[in-house]
């Protein structure tokens, strides 16, 4: 069953660097041979030193011997893989030792069921095997304490029971009494006595008299050589080569690793599952609970910093997504007759600048030449410059659009001219276009404060104060942002081109502007405005007043009359007109209801006062190119009818457009209000099928202009980049807790080195090893995922109180859920990554040298 032949071990020390230390090898065994019974009691005894233990090392596999010949079962284990090894400790070999080397963070019972871990024995399996092996030893009380709540005499009564938990043919005893008293040595000796019946027992001890009383063969060994054996057996031996993978044919040696993969298989291989692996790392981190604390905690800081980046990243990506979303409606996709293209003006200064390719560059020359900056405008003004055939696109529009993705809006140069005689019947004064009147209404000191910014800037200012705006045509729009207010004096949305609707903020209120607008405010009242303790700001103006207002509308035509000899005349003041001049030539809109934006509601799509219909804006349009004045010009388009100067061509179409005449196919604009972003993709993939079916027309496209994906896509630019440093920073300190954990996990090793000697000793194969570390990694990673997840969410609670605060904006550090399992999967992957290097080390350690560690 076990032959040793000629047996030699030798060990190398010194150092081939060291001329103090030089290298020298010292033999522990020198020429060993001897055969062992398969039931036996087997004592070898001698000085300490003379090889003994080296001896056992040899025969458990824990030592490689230099020379000779080791037979196991009749097989020579000379050419015997790592694997075989392993499988020979797990299954054959059960070790004693003498200072139990048991695991201490695990209990009797997890240290006993260890071996049968390795074999994948199941749960229960291994807790009925394990209860049984400690009841043999007496030990079946003791089983859910931890080793060091026993004495000395029970931690080798449990090393036993783990010894021959897995029934092996042979076990081999350190020097099993040597830390021992007197009444422990003889239970022990008594227990290795009884299991000698039936398998091989091999002590090491220096205790003749207990080897004399128990053993039933006693070898001794002195100087590395067998002086003396009381019972030397030599069986009828012979090889057994049928599985031996080596030989010199090498046809031979392949039908022999073909016969040995075949023997193996079906055979159970010793491995640690990683369940196993976990559980134990578990143990060992929970005896040390506070290093594991500040290990995780410090591993965390890293996580936070990402995830409290990634939180508020994506919350305020959200809100800019919200705001985007809630504001499509005010900010429509916008197609202009002609503008100037969406160009950087470092990207128009490029092209102007760009230089005739024929230039030579440093020229050896005596002369210097003219270079082109506006000459080049002519060549690039396409590019610069674009105009849309408008008409053309609102022919497409009107025949293949689907109006549920969006309202389209055609806007006109037309304008409409609004009277209120709301203050005085008697006496209509002019509240639209605001521009016309700010004359009247802007104080002169107001004037004389914003003088030196210019006319353009108070024209520009006044002319972006909108007051009345036409709905757009998308009812269910209207109703989901707007709420009727004083339904019971009859409030409703306008039906016709007589209807215009009022509205309100959400906090009932109209604007001081456009109080003044829509005529509700006396021009010499003014002044009130700009304090802000007036009346004006306490005053309530009931809904049932303000329900059934009118208003006269005129187009621009209508201020051309002819005198009594028939010539043409326009009124020049057009804020005051006589009242009947305004009822004969005008129409007459009423306030039927009063609307306000609803919560739902984060962009209204009516900017202004007073909403009106399209209807209203094409009778206006109708209107005045049917006015007698504007049949007049056009019947003289050489001259103008009122003063009878020349006009060119372009200065006819200039008067056509003042007087009011447009072309309802022919908008000066295009826009169109989208309620989603899906929609807003629809009306994009519309416009690029235009361009693309005008392309095969050999016609041009049209531009569009978003300026709110402009506007959000720039402000995301802009959030992404200080994510990605604030990353960035954060990855640092994750950089330096990985590197900390990897030096952590390094002491680890070395403190659990010993268990490491246990776990080869017992069959774990090298990758187990390095599989229990790598789950301690794992665990400490998962934890400091989850610590710093969690306190990304706890510290969210204050930085949204805050902002909220601050900024008016609810909940925006918001982890999304994927994003936290993400970053505990980073955390993991980063301590495994950390601990790869120790795992290593601890994988490859000579498990001698890490049994005799302490």
């Amino acid at each position: 069953m076990l032959k040793l032949v000629d047996i030699k071990k030798e060990y190398i020390s010194g150092s081939k660097y060291s001329k103090k230390i030089p290298l020298s090898k010292v033999e522990a065994l020198k020429g060993v041979t001897l055969e062992f019974r398969p039931q036996e009691f087997v004592a070898v005894l001698g000085p300490s030193g003379c090889g003994k233990t080296t001896l056992l090392n040899v025969i458990g596999g824990l030592d490689q011997y230099t020379s000779g010949e080791l037979y196991i079962n009749n097989q020579s284990t000379k050419h015997f893989t790592d694997y075989e090894w392993d499988k020979y400790r797990n299954g054959q070999i059960g070790f004693v030792f003498q200072n139990y080397n048991l695991i201490m963070h695990q209990t009797v019972l997890s240290n006993v069921e260890m071996a049968l871990t390795l074999i994948g024995v199941s749960k229960s399996e291994r807790k009925r095997r394990a209860i049984a092996a400690l009841e043999s030893v007496g030990l079946g009380d003791q089983i859910h304490k931890n080793p060091n709540q026993l004495s000395g005499g029970q931690m080798q009564r449990v090393a036993i029971a783990r010894a021959i938990i897995n029934d092996p043919k042979i076990i081999l005893a350190d020097e099993p009494t040597g830390a021992l008293d007197s009444e422990s040595s003889i239970q022990v000796m008594d227990i290795l006595k009884k299991l000698s019946e039936d398998r091989l027992i091999i002590m090491v001890t220096h205790n003749n008299e207990l080897a004399e009383q128990y053993a039933s063969r006693i070898v001794r060994l002195v100087d590395g050589k067998v002086i003396a054996d009381s019972n030397p057996y030599e069986s009828d031996f012979k090889e057994d080569t049928e599985l031996v993978e080596t030989s010199k044919n090498p046809f031979k040696r392949l039908a022999n690793k073909v016969r040995l993969n075949k023997k193996r298989a079906g055979q159970k291989t010793p491995h640690m599952s990683y369940a196993s692996s976990f559980k134990l790392s578990l143990s060992n981190l929970n005896t040390k609970k506070a290093r594991t604390a500040l290990t995780s905690f410090a591993g965390s800081i890293g996580i936070i910093g990402i995830a409290l980046v990634l939180a508020i990243s994506s919350g305020f990506s959200n809100y800019i997504t919200s705001t985007e979303e809630s504001a499509l409606s005010r900010y429509p996709i916008a197609i202009q007759k002609e503008g100037i293209d969406s160009l950087s003006m470092s990207s128009i200064l490029n092209i102007l600048s760009k230089t005739d390719k024929n230039k030579q560059k440093y020229p050896n020359i005596d002369g210097a030449y003219v270079g082109k900056f506006l000459g080049n405008v002519t060549d690039n003004i396409s590019t610069i410059v674009y105009e849309n055939d408008l008409e053309r696109f609102k022919a497409y529009v009107d025949e293949y659009f689907d109006s549920t993705y969006a309202s389209v809006k055609y806007n006109y140069q037309s304008t409409l001219h609004i009277y209120s005689n709301y203050l005085d019947e008697n006496d209509y004064i002019k509240v639209n276009p605001f521009d016309d009147i700010m004359d009247q209404y802007i104080p002169e000191f107001l004037k004389a404060l914003i003088a030196d910014s210019g006319n353009n800037f108070v024209s520009s200012v006044v002319k972006s104060m909108s007051v009345w705006d036409e709905l757009i045509s998308n009812e269910n729009l209207l109703r989901d942002q707007y709420d009727i207010v004083g339904s019971q004096y009859g409030s409703r949305w306008p039906q016709n081109k007589h209807e215009v609707v009022l509205v309100l903020d959400e906090y009932n209120q109209i604007p001081d502007y456009m109080v003044l607008a829509i005529g509700l405010l006396s021009p010499d009242k003014v002044m009130d405005v700009f304090n802000p303790d007036s009346e004006v700001f306490k005053t309530q103006m009931k809904f049932e007043d303000l329900i059934g207002l009118k208003y006269r509308v005129m187009s621009s035509a209508d201020y051309y009359y002819q005198d009594e000899n028939g010539a043409w005349k326009k009124y020049e003041t057009i804020a005051n007109l006589p009242k009947d001049y305004i009822e004969e030539n005008s129409i007459e809109i009423e306030i039927v209801g009063i609307v306000r934006p609803n919560e739902r509601c984060k962009a209204p799509s009516i900017n202004g006062a007073i909403g009106y219909t399209k209807e209203l804006s094409d009778y206006i349009i109708q209107r005045a190119s049917a006015h007698p004045a504007v049949k007049a010009q056009q019947e003289s388009p050489d001259h103008n009818i009122v003063d009878g100067s020349d006009l060119s061509k372009k200065d006819y179409d200039n008067l056509m457009v003042k007087m009011g005449v447009a072309d309802l196919n022919k908008p000066s604009s295009i826009m169109f209000y989208v309620t989603s972003f899906e929609s807003k993709d629809r009306v994009i993939e519309f416009i690029d099928g235009y361009n693309d079916y005008s392309k095969l027309q050999g016609k041009r496209g049209i531009k569009y202009t978003d300026t709110l994906g402009a506007m959000i896509a720039s402000i995301n630019e802009i959030s992404n980049a200080i994510t990605r440093v604030l990353i960035a920073f954060s990855a640092i300190s994750l950089i330096v807790s990985s590197i900390m954990i990897g030096i952590i996990t390094y002491i680890s090793v070395l403190e659990r080195t010993k268990e490491i000697g246990v776990l080869r000793s017992l069959g774990a194969r090298k990758k187990d090893i390095s599989r229990v570390f790598s789950a301690e990694t794992m665990i400490i990673g998962f934890i400091s995922g989850l610590i710093g997840v969690s306190l990304t969410y706890v510290f969210s609670v204050p930085i949204n109180t805050v902002l909220e605060k601050n900024l008016g904006i609810k909940a925006i550090a918001n982890l999304v859920w994927w994003q936290a399992l993400i970053l505990i999967a980073m955390s993991i992957g980063l301590t495994v990554i950390s601990g790869f290097i120790p795992s290593r080390i601890a994988s490859k350690k000579d498990p001698v040298k890490a049994l005799r560690s302490e």
